[in-house]
């Protein structure tokens, strides 16, 4: 399921990746609930630097910019949800994410 997530992410479907999420949110136990969130904050803050410097130049600045525009859209539907995460988006534009 955590691949789904990221494969929504790069096909610039943000709406069906926090649906996936928080699918997921209702059916993990709560002992795992900690470590779901923690996986999660991952998702948001690591993953999209990692992915990012793994493709070629020519597909580097497109998939940055698709996830500059989709990983704030994807929060804000999680958020709508009621599932927030402490997560600041410009935080990441700054540390060169996006970049």
């Amino acid at each position: 399921m955590l691949e789904r997530k990221k494969a929504f992410l790069i096909d610039h479907k943000p709406e069906d990746a926090a649906a996936v999420i928080q699918l997921l949110n209702q059916t993990v136990p709560d002992s795992r609930r900690q470590k779901f969130m923690v996986e999660l904050q991952k998702l948001v803050e690591e993953w999209p630097l990692e992915v990012i410097k793994r493709q070629k130049d020519e597909r580097r600045k497109e998939l940055a910019a698709t996830l500059h525009d989709d990983l704030p859209t994807m929060l804000s539907a999680l958020s709508n949800m009621g599932l927030r995460l402490n997560v600041n988006v410009e935080d990441l534009t700054r540390e060169g994410v996006f970049a």
